[in-house]
């Protein structure tokens, strides 16, 4: 069994956690990637969002037109669309800008990895809130991917865009 069966396998038989793992796996890359800091390209900040919104609503969409959603999982989409774009545009303020080999760099300061494991701790605040509510594991979990796109996309576009005074 090839690694791409043993995780098609994966995903069949738990949708939900699987994407919710890749989606730790992703975050847990991205951090670790940006704490070291990166050449600053504003063109290059919207590729991963995008990559991860799409990959998101692939995950997300199809099973959601097979289920019934309910009042309480309106309610969950509208907790992370505020978590997504309130923490997102937040952290972008926290990001540093500095001038490495002539050019402009980035990376995460402490307060942007902080304000990280908040997003996450608020998020499984969340879904642990909503589950026992009856909110479907297609919003709480397979929409996670989704959710981390938004986040970034707004985080970056505050640093891209929204920084301009800031060396940009």
């Amino acid at each position: 069994m090839s690694t791409y069966d043993a995780a098609a396998a994966a995903h069949a038989a738990r949708p939900a956690l699987f994407s919710v793992a890749l989606t730790l796996a992703i975050l847990v890359l991205v951090v670790a990637r940006r704490i070291r800091g990166r050449p600053l390209r504003s063109e290059r900040l919207l590729i991963l969002p995008l990559v991860l919104i799409g990959l998101g609503l692939a995950a997300t969409v199809p099973p959601a037109l097979n289920t019934h959603l309910h009042a309480i999982d309106y309610a969950v989409i509208t907790g992370d669309a505020v978590l997504s774009l309130g923490l997102g545009g937040v952290r972008g303020y926290t990001v540093v800008i500095y001038r490495h080999q002539e050019a402009f760099w980035y990376r995460y300061g402490p307060a942007t990895v902080v304000l990280w494991v908040l997003s996450i701790v608020l998020r499984i605040v969340l879904a642990a809130v909503a589950t026992p509510l009856g909110a479907d594991s297609v919003v709480t979990g397979n929409s996670l991917m989704f959710w981390l796109g938004i986040t970034l996309l707004t985080q970056n576009l505050v640093l891209s865009y929204g920084r301009r005074d800031s060396a940009v």
